[in-house]
């Protein structure tokens, strides 16, 4: 129901994008959550939810590389991102500081390459 009101929004930005990218991560369609996400970059490059959604599918792929090169593309944009100070970042600042801590962990994906 929730996918099929987000189909029916006259717009789309990043935000709805990344909810509708959640859900579709929850039903194991990790190719419209993909897709999504790289709409969300090709929209707004470096926004961070397109890097968060892929490498949490990625993750939920087991797919190593993926999430090592999400985490590296967050890690990179991070900063002008954060400064840019988007109302998406500050009402999902708990996903943003999850997927960040993640990233910079010495034992992630990302500090192994």
């Amino acid at each position: 129901m929730a996918l099929g009101a987000y189909h029916q929004l006259e717009t789309r930005d990043a935000d709805a994008r990344y909810h509708a990218a959640v859900l579709q991560m929850q039903v194991g369609d990790f190719p419209a959550a993909r897709a999504l996400a790289d709409t969300i970059l090709k929209e707004s490059p470096g926004h961070l939810f397109g890097y968060v959604v892929r490498g949490t599918a990625a993750r939920f792929q087991n797919d190593v590389a993926a999430v090592a090169r999400a985490q590296r593309d967050f890690l990179s944009h991070y900063g002008a991102e954060m400064g840019a100070k988007r109302v998406e970042y500050l009402e999902h600042q708990p996903v943003i500081e999850e997927f960040k801590h993640e990233a910079e962990r010495p034992d992630s994906v990302n500090s192994k390459r």
